[in-house]
């Protein structure tokens, strides 16, 4: 085993143990036809990954990056999350407003999200 997939190993141990299972959903727009005028029907995905989510420390929060409600998430999953996800947590639909990606030897091992109301 290489050292990114023991680190992707500990990740995936440690968010099974610890954290819990979260929906992400993701829109994509149609394409718009300027023959037709109209826009094309999009899609929506859905995936999930093994998360914990977190508030954010009191000296993290600046008010304008960084707002109170925000959530930090960490995330193990296949499917990489980009900004403009949606995220469920405990029943609520958060925005990804920032998806930082940890890795290991060039291998993404965990995410790091900064999720909004």
């Amino acid at each position: 085993m290489s050292f990114a997939s023991d680190m992707q190993t500990v990740a995936d141990d440690l968010l099974t143990e610890l954290g819990q299972e979260l929906t992400f959903t993701r829109v994509v727009a149609g394409n718009f036809n300027p023959a037709t005028g109209s826009t094309g029907a999009g899609t929506t995905t859905t995936y999930t990954a093994k998360c914990h989510p977190s508030q954010y420390q009191a000296q993290d929060i600046d008010g304008i990056l960084i707002l109170r409600d925000d959530v930090r998430v960490i995330a193990y999953c296949a499917t990489v999350p980009l900004v403009g996800d949606y995220v469920t947590i405990d029943g609520v639909s958060h925005g990804v407003r920032n998806v930082q990606r940890i890795k290991a030897q060039g291998t993404d091992v965990v995410y790091i999200l900064q999720a909004r109301i």
